[in-house]
């Protein structure tokens, strides 16, 4: 085809071609409304670890590691969990929420943790705000799990101490019931009280029966002292006597006196056998005052201590008697008390081997919560997803470009025309041209008429 024939169907189907373009123009009108979309990007970067590598109540996982892997980004970012908060913070319509994922691109950089996320809609603003609001809500959802392993756990060890603080409370509460009605069975030591006492006790008695041997020997010795002392208590008290004293100084010299005249003269001197008796006499008065005036043997200082040192002694030894009859007394009765409170005892030891227990059980829980709390504040301090960068303008789409839609109508119906001439111009039979005619009837024109 020449361009000549080209050109001349195109000239006799001017109308097609007119109509058909005018329809693309209006076509242009009416589709550039639904074209008209802008793209807004939000750039993410997230550590690249699967979400299966951790555990919910694996409290000693690393909290830096990340809760969601980048492939997990890429699918939550249309996810109903994420696009619907997305849509409430936003104040979408339903149909609006509904469509809002077939709006959503999320496709990582190749070999990198970078996510770019970007949204397309016909409004720039609401392009950004969403694009915006996707990423945040990662980010937020991404520490949610992160930290919400550890809230699981928490609230698990949080029931356990509570139940462990009851469990104590009880026991405190039975030792105190158990031992309320006993002096001696007490809730730190139980029956360990009446043992501790009966082995002081014990000793004691022990003590006293040595000193009550100690005392009894004592007082056999000094019982004798008095009857011992009464010789010399005599001759103290007639020492101290002067009249004794003196009668005695002059009975020896009347003694001394008889003596000279018995070895100077014989009996049957005069006046010698009346002085022998009168020396008899004088010897006589003089015991005889002796006598009475020692008679009381209280008067001497040798005898009162020695009846001072004897009552001494018997009143040690009834002292120390009647102790030890009553240190044993209370032994008997201990000894009875520990036989009748043993059964509060041995529940008092079971109780309290069951606190001891249940208090190393509430450490070992404590210590468990404070780790598991401290690792959850470091997981939720520390995020591994996060915004790099927000969205801050939209760029008009590909074909949301007046420019790029004008083209492509432009081309589509600028062809379509072009057929449509062609064909209209092929269903009329009418001889229009010189080379149809000499192709018709095998002869030559040689000039047009009319």
């Amino acid at each position: 085809m020449s361009f000549s024939t080209f050109f001349g169907t195109l000239r006799r189907q001017w109308f097609v071609v007119a109509v058909v373009l005018l329809i693309g123009v209006l076509a242009f009108i009416l589709t550039w409304p639904h074209f008209r979309k802008f793209t807004a990007t939000s750039t993410m970067l997230a550590s690249n670890s699967p979400a299966t590598s951790s555990g919910v109540l694996d409290p000693s996982r690393d909290p830096i590691s990340s809760a969601v892997g980048l492939n997990d980004l890429q699918t939550l970012a249309t996810s109903e969990v994420v696009l619907n908060r997305v849509a409430a913070s936003l104040g979408f319509s339903k149909s609006k929420a509904a469509a809002l994922a077939n709006e959503v691109k999320a496709k990582a950089v190749f070999d990198s943790d970078i996510l770019p996320i970007a949204v397309t809609d016909a409004d720039p603003q609401t392009a950004i705000d969403t694009a915006n609001g996707i990423a945040n809500e990662l980010s937020a959802y991404s520490q949610r799990l992160a930290t919400g392993r550890y809230d699981e756990l928490i609230s698990n060890l949080n029931g356990q101490i509570a139940e462990r603080r009851k469990d104590l409370a009880a026991v405190d509460k039975r030792i105190q019931e158990v031992s309320s009605g006993d002096f001696y069975v007490t809730p730190d030591a139980g029956t360990t009280a009446v043992n501790a006492s009966l082995i002081a006790l014990e000793q004691r008695e022990q003590q006293l029966e040595t000193q009550v041997e100690g005392d009894q020997a004592a007082a056999a010795v000094t019982a004798q002292q008095p009857n011992l002392s009464r010789s010399v208590a005599r001759q103290e008290i007639l020492a101290e006597d002067p009249s004794v004293v003196a009668q005695r100084a002059q009975l020896g010299k009347d003694i001394s006196a008889m003596n000279v005249g018995l070895a100077s003269y014989s009996l049957n001197f005069p006046g010698l056998r009346g002085y022998i008796l009168e020396v008899r006499r004088e010897a006589a008065a003089v015991e005889a005052a002796e006598n009475h005036t020692a008679k009381d043997p209280g008067q001497s200082e040798s005898y009162v201590a020695a009846e001072i040192a004897t009552n001494k002694a018997q009143a040690a030894l009834a002292s120390d008697s009647a102790q030890l009859a009553s240190v044993r007394d209370q032994l008997a009765g201990l000894q009875t008390h520990l036989t009748d409170s043993a059964v509060e005892g041995s529940d008092i030891a079971q109780l309290r081997r069951a606190k001891a227990a249940g208090e190393d059980v509430y450490t070992d829980l404590s210590q468990r919560l404070a780790r598991a709390k401290a690792d959850r504040a470091q997981a939720g301090a520390i995020g591994s997803v996060v915004v790099i960068d927000h969205a801050s303008d939209a760029l008009p789409a590909l074909l949301g470009r007046p420019a790029v839609l004008g083209a492509a109508i432009a081309a589509i119906f600028l062809w379509l025309a072009i057929s449509l001439a062609f064909l209209v111009d092929g269903a009329d039979d009418r001889l229009r041209t010189a080379e149809a005619i000499e192709k018709l009837y095998g002869k030559p024109v040689f000039m047009p008429v009319g």
